[in-house]
């Protein structure tokens, strides 16, 4: 008896807001609960959810990136749903590059969706640093087609 009153109750549009409201809730947690860890870089508090996309679409990438370490060598955001730390080229030169080719940084794991959106055997995603020798074979292919030359071959088809 109580099921069948709950039932006549509870619409489909209540279930469904019950559900967004919930997914909403869990992406808020994934941006920003990164930030009750103690240490951590500036933090860029983004548009929830959209996160990085909105500067990006407006600004372009290397303007977005220029105005995001402005006031600090290294900034947390969420790019493509993941949490990253933005680092200058000089910080990167003195701490990250030594431990990046040392293989002593965790790579960390993409989203499923990007693997569903890339595919796995996608540059972008794959591993890289020391030891990562499929990464580092086709990352040398890739940037063998990149070269000035091959790249201004090409423009005269476009």
């Amino acid at each position: 008896d109580a099921v069948d009153r709950w039932r006549g109750e509870v619409s489909l549009r209540a279930c469904a807001g019950f559900g967004l409201a919930v997914y909403f809730a869990r992406w808020l947690w994934c941006q920003y609960g990164v930030l009750l860890q103690g240490n951590m870089p500036h933090y860029s508090p983004e548009c929830p959810v959209l996160a990085s996309w909105v500067g990006i679409y407006r600004l372009g990438y290397v303007e977005w990136a220029r105005r995001m370490l402005r006031h600090s060598p290294a900034v947390l955001t969420n790019f493509m749903g993941i949490n990253g730390v933005m680092v200058t080229w000089p910080l990167y030169e003195k701490y990250v590059k030594k431990a990046d080719n040392g293989g002593e940084l965790e790579q960390g794991q993409f989203p499923k969706y990007l693997d569903e959106l890339f595919g796995q055997q996608s540059i972008i995603l794959m591993p890289a640093g020391k030891g990562q020798e499929k990464h580092a074979r086709l990352r040398r292919k890739v940037m063998e087609t990149m070269t000035p030359k091959k790249v201004l071959d090409v423009v005269p088809d476009m």
